[in-house]
């Protein structure tokens, strides 16, 4: 769960839509730099949904909606092992 906490917080977003947010993080070999695989995190940066039919009971933003390796059916199980 580590990059999808960290990919937040330390990227820009590639999509800002209002409270809609998405942002994507290449991981790379570092041996040579080549992209390994490409991760996109949906957020939504409001206490409800944009069509206002849900709202957070607690009044705090809704947060990650999901994450996902692009390009692939499964995430590979090393990118959960990133810190």
């Amino acid at each position: 769960m580590a990059p999808f906490r960290v990919i937040p917080n330390t990227t820009r977003p590639i999509v800002d839509q209002g409270s809609h947010i998405e942002y994507q993080a290449l991981l790379t070999d570092l041996s040579n730099g080549s992209i390994k695989i490409r991760v996109r995190i949906v957020t939504q940066a409001a206490s409800r949904t944009d069509d206002g039919r849900y709202v957070t009971p607690d009044g705090r933003n809704v947060g990650t909606i999901t994450a996902y390796c692009e390009g692939v059916t499964k995430c590979p199980s090393w990118v959960n092992q990133i810190s």
